[in-house]
């Protein structure tokens, strides 16, 4: 899935803590280098993790 896509949304919390599929896929994604928006499903903010 990311090796075939551009851009990335994303429901995550981002803590680091956890081993999901949801983070490993956002680290994957990272280390690409694709663009992300990540949407924190607690609070709906909205961040763009720079690659």
């Amino acid at each position: 899935m990311v090796d075939h896509a551009e851009y990335l949304i994303g429901v995550f919390d981002n803590q680091k803590k956890l081993r999901s599929g949801t983070a490993q896929t956002v680290n994957y994604a990272l280390h690409q280098g694709k663009v992300i928006t990540l949407i924190h499903p607690d609070t709906m903010e909205i961040t763009a993790p720079a690659p």
